[in-house]
């Protein structure tokens, strides 16, 4: 099972959400809080950038279509920081129906898509599943 509601906040996983959707963005901390997570929030992928240099997350979740630096453009500067070496889970979320940013996405992550028209509990399930089944794997 991969709640963690009996541990404490040290042997918890610590994931940083990255997306630029503040009510989205807060709602999904609240829930994956809920369900055992530490989670750091970001409305930027270049405060995520910094943080990586402070504080090594368990997985990143990260939305695609943000300003400034998009989740593909994070993606590959996390891959060049060194980080991406450690084995990060990574996850992209998003609501975009374009083809060619599902495909580019999929392929980058290797974790396939989750995309936010799913209703959030579907998103707070697949999250889960696709966090243990890498740390199964680890």
């Amino acid at each position: 099972m991969y709640l963690m509601m009996g541990k404490n906040k040290s042997e918890r996983k610590i994931l940083y959400l990255i997306d630029d959707d503040m009510v989205y963005r807060q709602l999904l901390h609240h829930l994956l809080e809920n369900e055992g997570f530490t989670v750091q929030s970001f409305e930027d992928g270049y405060l995520a950038l910094e943080s990586l240099e402070y504080r090594t997350p368990d997985a990143i979740i990260c939305d695609i279509e943000m300003p400034i630096l998009n989740g593909i453009q994070f993606f590959s500067q996390y891959r060049q920081s060194g980080f991406y070496d450690k084995g990060i889970p990574f996850v992209f979320i998003s609501s975009t129906e374009l083809k060619d940013k599902i495909e580019e996405a999929e392929r980058l992550s290797g974790n396939g898509l989750i995309h936010k028209s799913l209703p959030i509990i579907g998103v707070i399930s697949r999250l889960k599943k696709v966090i243990g089944e890498i740390a199964k794997n680890a």
